[in-house]
């Protein structure tokens, strides 16, 4: 009630509305007495409920305190319940014995990936891995795909002469498809030595179900990795190397997981490298392939590869090289066992108990690395007891984030001691020890104490709101030490958890939270409407919010450059898209722009929440609008009559979507609620499901959708120069996105003006 006569709602429009210093009084009234009844809350429940970790910070939590990077449990635990969007709320985070089982599994996953199963560390690799001499590639070049490349950038017809070309009339010359010229078939090409030699590979496919890029590498042992590639870009015209007119990029991906996206520019070899924590998973080869054109499927084009002009990516090479160790055993291991030796299992006496150990196999098909050399081990303790309450003191306070009587130390070292009577080696019998404390409720739950919060209680809640995870050393040392009491030493202490690597936790999880970005796998655009949705563009949708976020905390701008800002933080693919000019690269950076002339800029204009508020086919002013009042605004409004129709645009173009709602808000009971979120559900009615500005709808001509894949690969010629796109409506506008060769936002053959 406070709110809605503070807004003015209440009275309602036509009924006797009392005096503005009457409704200030009671107004002021009612504030103080829900503001006393609030903070007597307070001081005797505590402001927060006690709740459980959600998935995020279990996961977090357990690579935090375990120093486990690469460790992923999330998938083994169901989805958390919601609260208001959020899942950091009791409400929303219920328990069940189905749960703790699941949390169990999790459990015994992070112990056993931080003990070191070996006395010696796993064998590093090193490989440096061809383009040509990968199957993917193999197969691609015999569809006329992709072709060989010689060291000085041209094509070489005596390596691998490119599939037969059809002639004018689509016939294969002799009336039959010729594999590679003068091969029958991959097998004959491969023993007649075709890609015996390394050779760059220029391909004209990208990532899909067709192709996916991978070469024979797929991790085997889990932790950091070094990855590089050498790749560049061109413009291949009928058999011709050419300049490419645009930096192109690379992607590079182990199983489904992004490694990344690195710049391959015109005519020059480049060599990015990153290191990357990685898990072992079934199927995760290592792969790569060209992200910065369309799929050209020169397979099926007239001509075929000897016929096409296009944009393409040669890629050189991959370098792979790890598991790297800084030391062993490693950061986790010590977590647990401390200094104890990690003994071979084969100098072990005869009696004595050890635990089972597996030699990691190779399931991914076409992966040719192995386990290599290891020397299976186990932790040994001459004195077993003493050794299990050492380092459970040491472990547990970290655990808990608190301190730990010896009581409590003793109540867990006793599971310990009984699994050694009962058999069990020393590293199972404390691993035993330690699963309980994690699944106990000092860990799994945070309960902060009632009134004033103690050293120790400010730290968890700083660091599961700015790192999502626990407190390390230093911020528990802040605690002990009373300077998190101190306005100035908890600055201190937040301005060193926002300078972390680890805030980055925060600024995406807080937007997947707030703005629902969480659900940008919910739909999928439409292939033949959006063909420009390809990988380059969706990472660079997803990581945009958070790069944008992290941009105005940095330096610490006002709230309202959330919304209303010049400022805008995107990579290349990203400024193609929005029509940004003068950005080249993979790399985020800030680019200032005059929204008067370009309406991007804030967190309501980026792709990922213009997809999230779509369909991935069309978009709603009403479902944009609710959404803006309920995310935005904090006004979310009220449900639908259950017999109101949905809104949907008229794509054949016989009414607009503003004069459908305008007769939709002739119904009483309608015009109320879209009196207020019509607006700004209008005002982002521009922005398509992929977050490209349009002046039409894009549909489809019966059955048949346009040809898109031809209309974005046109909008450049090899000079650069742009065009005008064949078939539309219009030409593409010059300060909006569509200025690209994947521009994907300009008017096409079909379309209807919103």
């Amino acid at each position: 009630m406070y709110d809605r006569v503070r807004a003015g709602e209440m009275p309602p429009p036509k009924k006797p509305r009392p005096a503005k210093a009457d409704a200030d009084a009671f107004l002021a009234a009612v504030a103080t007495g829900v503001t006393a009844r609030e903070r007597e809350r307070y001081r005797v429940d505590g402001r927060a409920t006690v709740r459980r970790l959600n998935r995020g910070e279990f996961e977090n939590t357990l690579r935090d305190l375990l120093d486990l990077p690469w460790l992923r449990v999330q998938d083994l635990l169901p989805d958390d319940g919601r609260a208001g969007g959020y899942t950091k709320s009791a409400a929303a985070l219920d328990v069940s014995p189905v749960l703790l089982a699941k949390y169990a599994d999790a459990i015994d996953k992070a112990l056993e990936a931080a003990t070191a199963k070996y006395a010696v560390p796993p064998e590093l690799e090193r490989k440096t891995l061809y383009a040509n001499h990968q199957y993917d590639f193999k197969v691609l070049m015999s569809g006329g795909d992709a072709v060989m490349l010689t060291p000085d950038k041209t094509y070489d017809a005596t390596r691998f002469p490119m599939p037969s070309a059809t002639d004018a009339g689509g016939k294969y010359p002799g009336g039959q498809w010729s594999f590679g010229g003068k091969y029958k078939g991959l097998g004959e090409a491969e023993k007649g030595g075709a890609f015996k030699e390394p050779s760059t590979v220029g391909m004209t496919r990208t990532f899909g179900e067709a192709f996916g890029g991978r070469f024979d590498f797929a991790p085997l042992h889990p932790g950091r990795y070094r990855i590089g590639v050498s790749a560049w870009s061109y413009w291949w015209d009928k058999g011709e190397v050419k300049p490419a007119p645009r930096t192109g990029a690379v992607g590079v991906y182990c199983g489904s997981r992004v490694i990344g996206f690195f710049d391959a520019p015109s005519l020059t070899p480049t060599w990015s490298e990153t290191e990357v924590d990685l898990e072992p998973t079934i199927d995760n080869s290592l792969r790569a392939a060209g992200a910065s054109f369309l799929d050209a499927h020169v397979y099926f084009s007239q001509g075929q590869v000897k016929g096409y002009s296009g944009p393409g990516v040669a890629i050189d090479k991959l370098f792979v090289e790890g598991p790297l160790y800084d030391e062993w055993p490693p950061p986790s291991h010590r977590h647990l066992f401390g200094t104890l030796p990690v003994v071979p299992v084969t100098k072990l006496p005869a009696a004595s108990p050890r635990p089972k150990r597996e030699v990691p196999q190779q399931h991914t098909r076409g992966a040719s690395n192995g386990p290599g050399r290891l020397v299976p081990g186990t932790t040994v303790s001459d004195d077993p007891a003493a050794d299990a309450r050492r380092l459970l003191g040491a472990f547990l306070p970290r655990a808990f984030r608190r301190p730990v009587a010896a009581a409590e130390v003793e109540r867990y070292a006793v599971v310990a001691d009984a699994r050694t009577r009962d058999g069990a080696c020393f590293e199972d019998a404390l691993k035993a020890a330690y699963k309980i404390a994690l699944l106990s409720p000092d860990f799994l739950f945070l309960n902060e104490p009632a009134g004033k919060l103690d050293g120790y209680a400010v730290a968890a809640r700083l660091s599961y709101f700015l790192w999502n995870s626990c407190p390390d050393d230093a911020l528990l040392a802040a605690a002990k030490a009373g300077r998190l009491a101190d306005p100035a030493g908890l600055k201190a202490a937040a301005d060193r958890l926002l300078a972390d690597p680890k805030a980055n936790r925060f600024h995406q999880d807080f937007l997947d939270q707030w703005l629902d970005l969480r659900d940008f796998d919910a739909t999928s655009p439409d292939k033949q409407l959006y063909p420009d949705f390809q990988p380059n563009l969706e990472d660079a949708m997803r990581r945009e919010p958070a790069e944008f976020f992290r941009e105005v905390v940095r330096h610490d701008m006002a709230a309202t450059h959330l919304f209303a800002t010049s400022v805008n933080v995107v990579n290349q693919r990203l400024a193609e898209h929005y029509g940004i000019p003068g950005v080249a690269g993979t790399r985020f950076r800030r680019v200032d722009v005059d929204p008067k002339v370009l309406p991007r800029g804030g967190l309501l204009t980026t792709a990922a929440v213009c997809k999230v508020t779509a369909n991935g086919t069309t978009t709603s002013p009403v479902k944009r609008g609710a959404w803006v009042m309920k995310k935005v605004l904090g006004t979310p409004p009220q449900a639908p009559p259950p017999d109101v129709p949905a809104v949907e645009p008229d794509v054949k173009g016989a009414t607009t979507i503003r004069e459908q709602l305008a007769k939709h808000r002739e119904n009483p009971g309608c015009a109320s609620c879209h009196a207020k979120f019509d607006p700004p559900g209008f005002a982002l009615e521009s922005y398509d499901p992929i977050g490209g500005w349009r002046d039409f709808y894009r549909a489809t001509e019966g059955k048949k959708a346009p040809d898109f894949a031809r209309i974005f690969r046109s909008y450049l010629s090899p000079d650069g120069n742009s065009s005008t796109t064949p078939g539309s409506a219009t030409a593409a506008p010059s300060t909006r996105a569509g200025n690209s060769p994947m521009g994907g936002s300009s008017p096409a053959s079909g379309s209807i003006r919103p």
